[in-house]
Order: C-alpha cells, then structure tokens, then sequence
C-alpha cells in the first residue's frame, strides 16, 4: 500500500533536497570549513522554513572533516529544563567532546556559580551599559572572587576538550548546531547566547544557530525593559554573530517540489500545471515548506474524498481545481466561507468582481465581509484579486478565459466536498478561529486604552516607557486573545519594575481585567519585596504573590459591547498607577 501524507519532518540527506538548495550548502559548508575562529552564524527564518532542514543537510556534508555536535533547545526545553537549559547545553556539548565526568562537573560548577553572581549583567557588558553598577552589585566584601579569571580559567578547560577531540578524530574543528532557539521563550534564548559568548568562545570551534534577530531583540526587551535601546539590540545581535544567513526561502525551486509531491500522488502534471501550482502556492500560503506540506496533505485527503463526492468530473479538471479551492482556504478563509455560504448563487459575476480590486472596494459589504479583522485592508484585497486570477486560470475548461456555466457548476461539486478539512495557517480547530477574532478585538479595545492612559509615559518626570504584548498560542491558563500593556520605570530605590495591565476574554460577553506589578532587576528581586508592601495596589482582596510579581486577578470585569468599556477599564488602570507611584515613585 502507497504510503501517504507528508510528516513535518526536517531534511536529512542532501539527495532528499527538493528545493534545489545545494548552492547555498556548500556556500556555507565552505566558509565554515575554512573560517577563522571561534565563528558563530545565525540561520535566520520564519518557523517552518527550513533552518532545521538546513543544518542537517550541513551536518551531513561535513561530517567526514568536522566534529559535529548536535544540541535541540526545545527537546530539552519540553523536559522541564528551561531553568538550566544552559547547562544542559553545555553537559551534552562537554560529553559529546569526551570529556570525562569529573572535567564536565567542574566546568558546569564554575559556570553555575558565575551566573548567579553577574550572567544578568552579561548584555549590559556586551553592548555597553551599566555593567559597572551591576557588578558593584554583586561583588560584597566577602565575595572578592576574580571573575574575569574565573571565566578565562572556564575557557581554557573548554578549549582543551576541544582541542583533544579534535586531535583524538583527526578532525579540523568543531561544529556546533544549536537548533529552534527561536521557539524557547526570547529571554530564556538570550540566556543560551549569554553563555556561549562568555564560556563556550574558543579557538576551533563553529556555532551554527537556528534563531532570528527578532527573537533576540525581544528577548533583551523581555529581560531588560526599556533601559536596552533598539540600537543595543541590534548591537548585541552583531557582537554573537558574526555571519547572519537568511534561508533562501524566495529561491526555492518550487516547480521541482510540487511535481515531487505530484509525483507521490500519481498525479500526472506537464509544465503548465506546475506553473499554475506554483503561481497560486506563491499569491496564497507563499513558499514556507511546513505550510506546502499541510497544504499537500490536505490535497491527498481532499483527491481521494473528491473523486466519489465530484463524479462526472474529468479528473485533472477536478485535481486542478481542488488545489485551487485548497490554497484559497488556506490563505483566505473569509473569501472562502463567503463561497460556502453563497454556493447555491455562485456565479461568473460575483467572481468576476473578485479579479479587480478597485470593482471590490466598491461593494462596501463585500469589503466588510472579506477582510474582516485585517489590518491593511487595500493591501489584502489587492493580494486577493491577484490570487483570483490565478484561481480563475485553473477552473478553467477550455482556453477562452471567459467563465461559464459549466464552469461554475464544476467549482461547485469540488467546492462542496472541501469543507470537510479545517486548515489555516495560524488555527487548527475552531475555538482557536473565535479566540482569532477575540484578539482583534482585544487589541482594539487595548488601543483605545492605551490612548486613555498614555499620559502617564508622556507626563511622567522619570523616564518611562510603554510596550504591548499579545499571545502567540494558547497554553496553560494563558489564551491566544490575550493582551496586555508594559509600563516600565526606575523607581526611586534605584531598581526598574513594570506595571501591568492584561485583558483577558473567553466568551462572547465579558473581559476580564488583570493588573500585575512586576520585578524586572533579578539582582534586586530582594530589595523589591523588601520595599513594597503586601498590597500595593491597595485593594480589599490580597494580590497572589509570585517569586517575581503582585498579580490582582479579575479587577474588574466589563461587557464586551459596553461603549465605555474603555474609559472604565483606563479608570481602573490610572487609579491603580498612582497609588503605586506614591509608594514606589
């Protein structure tokens, strides 16, 4: 039996490349081979679009000259290590060079205790800062410890487990992958790159990282608030790598892809139909390889449901016009449930209309209807009057272009059988779908808010600063619509904080209010509790108290069509701020 689907498997092997990528690995397999060192290169791209796939291709081409060595940042992450994911990084690098357990112990020891001391002064160091005050913070009379020292001494022990293996393999160096950094948490990412820039720098040794520059530059924002400027993001990012690479995602060989994934299905395709495929691949999901294989999973599934659901169709007539439909349900969900719901009077004017953008910005409630929740609505009724041409060209059964009846009754059958997959590139069932719709509202309510209360940055003697947040997946107690709005300061005892707000919906009828007062000197986390009070806001019900927060739930509760939902929340929020302001400044 033909084995069927496409698994969200990385790329082992060179010969499995379909994306005709070879150029580029032996670009980067060349320069790592004959670098200077230590060298540490970033792989940069959106999740899904090879990095992964990139450095084992990498790996596998140069394992016959390097000492590889291999370290996944989420596996161990999903185990519960993220407290000491740098250290486990560096176990599994200090035994994977044969080092021996004594050697490994006391290289893991003298990190441990130098990061508990000034790790947290380490960006501030690298990019120009306070270091100085950090360091005064740390070092006590009685902790009169030589740290420049202690990490040349680290060094030199690392440097000479590399040097052994390589002359023990008969190899030139090491190459180290560090793979999906970009799916850690940001600040728990800049922790790991904190480490391998003090400790792990050495002679002979190659870093190859999976994360983006925009990972790091949150991550500093994360853990640093706003005394780390944008240009000492990117200047941190530029002293840890020393090659950035972007994944040549716009010069994947898509045509030799699809006609692979055709090929699998037994599916017989000439060069106009991979050049069709590839034109309505490139104006709907674009060319990211995990989303091509939902989208050629969903079309497997879809082929073998069509052919009974759509008979009387002539089969590449259905094939083509099956991925159409698939590619316009993936990338454009409210045109297609507008087809859904339109069905029965679907006809060649209504998606005639769909061609140009200008005949669509002219029927207001289709506008309403289509782009619903989008931000830029001239932008996405352009992209879509540019995919309907290509979706127009494969329902296409003859070569007049124009569409007829027979057509449209065509697009119909194949149309009714598609609704039985839930596919999108951001949602997998349809409680994420509502919680899509409750974030954009979220944010907009969180907009008006914000406009409410900006005074308190504006007005403010001190410099302060206002960052929004929103969630990226739903997990534990914490929901894909949820919000919320950073005000970081320096409070007059010297050490910075954050006050919250955070909006939180999971029906249809109420917003759910949270206010947090957080720590953000993890040196000074003692002198934080030491000076606020048991209940800073001072409300009648206690805040929960966590090892870095006051967090008051369910402030106030408001009904999501109330008008003033705004001004009352902002209230809350304004009342809340200046009662902490007078004990913390």
């Amino acid at each position: 039996m033909k084995i069927l689907g496409y698994p969200d498997k990385p790329v082992s092997s060179l010969q499995n490349d379909l994306f005709s990528i070879e150029t580029y690995i032996n670009g980067l397999c060349q320069f790592i081979k004959n670098c200077d060192t230590p060298m540490t290169i970033s792989i940069q791209g959106d999740w899904g679009s090879g990095k992964t796939s990139m450095m084992n291709m990498i790996r596998e081409k140069m394992e016959e000259e390097i000492c590889p060595v291999w370290f996944n940042t989420w596996q161990f992450s999903q185990f519960s290590f993220g407290e000491s994911l740098a250290f486990s990084m560096m176990a599994v690098l200090l035994n994977e060079l044969g080092c021996e357990k004594d050697s490994i112990n006391k290289v893991l020891g003298g990190v441990l205790h130098f990061t508990k001391n000034v790790a947290v002064g380490t960006v501030d160091h690298l990019v120009g800062g306070y270091a100085a005050d950090k360091l005064n913070s740390v070092l006590t009379p009685e902790a009169t410890v030589d740290y420049a020292n202690e990490i040349i001494r680290l060094k030199e022990r690392f440097q000479i487990a590399v040097n052994k293996k390589i002359e023990k393999d008969n190899k030139s160096r090491v190459v180290v992958f560090v793979d999906d950094l970009d799916r850690l948490q940001p600040a728990k990412a800049i922790e790991l790159l904190e480490v391998l820039k003090l400790f792990l720098d050495c002679e002979n040794c190659v870093f190859v990282l999976a994360v983006d520059y925009e990972v790091v530059t949150m991550g500093i924002k994360q853990k640093f608030g706003e005394d780390v400027s944008k240009e000492k993001g990117r200047s941190f990012f530029d002293k840890i790598i020393q090659l950035p690479f972007k994944m040549p995602v716009a010069q994947y060989d898509i045509k030799k892809y699809v006609a692979a994934s055709l090929m699998k299905m037994n599916i017989r395709s000439d060069e106009n139909t991979l050049d069709l495929f590839e034109r309505l691949i490139q104006n709907s999901i674009g060319f990211n390889p995990r989303s091509m294989k939902r989208l050629f999973n969903t079309y497997q599934l879809l082929c073998i449901i069509s052919a009974e659901t759509s008979s009387g169709v002539d089969e590449s007539i259905r094939q083509r016009v099956l991925f159409a439909i698939i590619c316009l349900q993936m990338s454009y969900e409210n045109v297609y449930a507008y087809f859904m719901s339109s069905i029965s009077i679907l006809d060649a004017e209504f998606i005639s209309i769909l061609l140009d953008s200008e005949k669509i910005i002219e029927e207001e409630e289709l506008v309403k209807i289509i782009a619903n929740g989008q931000q830029d609505v001239d932008t996405y009724i352009q992209k879509v009057s540019r995919f309907m041409k290509c979706f127009t060209e494969a329902i296409q059964m003859d070569a007049d272009n124009a569409i007829s009846d027979e057509e449209i009754e065509t697009l119909k059958k194949v149309l009714k059988c598609s609704s039985v997959t839930s596919v999108g590139t951001d949602t997998e069932d349809k409680s994420d779908e509502i919680d899509k719709r409750y974030k954009r509202e979220n944010k907009q309510l969180q907009k008006e808010i914000n406009d409410m209360i900006k005074g308190i940055v504006s007005d403010a003697a001190e410099p302060k600063e206002m960052f929004t947040w929103s969630s990226r997946s739903n997990k534990g107690e914490q929901r894909y619509a949820d919000v919320s709005t950073y005000i970081y300061y320096r409070t007059k005892f010297g050490f910075r904080m954050t006050f919250e707000y955070y909006l939180s919906r999971e029906d249809e009828k109420t917003i759910t209010v949270q206010l947090r007062v957080n720590n953000t000197d993890q040196d000074m986390i003692g002198r934080f509790f030491n000076e606020m009070p048991e209940n800073p806001l001072e409300y009648s019900v206690k805040p929960i108290k966590t090892s870095y927060q006051y967090k008051y739930d369910n402030v106030i509760q408001v009904s999501c069509t109330d008008d003033e939902a705004a001004s009352k929340i902002s209230k809350v929020i304004l009342d809340a701020y200046h009662t902490l302001t007078k004990i913390m400044g």
